[in-house]
């Protein structure tokens, strides 16, 4: 059920990512919102199920073996991911005049 859940989360951030990239401003957005919920995902669930708060963030952060690492790799590069995104889907570009 995990890899399943992967390949389709992978999946919606490859199409959004595509739209980013083909400048379509609300691929843009879609991608910034999944990657906020994607971090969200990897602190709250826990947390939902009973988890302490400062051992989430020690096991985040800790970078402690395989599942720490890639929990935390998750929420560190989701968190830049929709940080750029958000700033390419709200800077507007100007039409390029050539030979004036």
């Amino acid at each position: 059920m995990n890899v399943l859940g992967g390949f389709i989360a992978a999946l919606c951030l490859l199409v959004t990512a595509a739209f980013t990239f083909a400048r379509a401003i609300w691929g843009a957005w879609a991608l910034c919102a999944l990657c906020v919920l994607f971090v969200a995902a990897v602190f709250a669930s826990p947390l939902v199920r009973g988890a302490d708060f400062g051992a989430q963030l020690d096991f985040v952060f800790g970078f402690h073996k395989a599942n720490g690492i890639a929990a935390g790799l998750t929420a560190v590069g989701g968190l830049l991911t929709a940080i750029s995104a958000a700033i390419a889907a709200s800077v507007r570009s100007h039409p390029r005049h050539f030979g004036a």
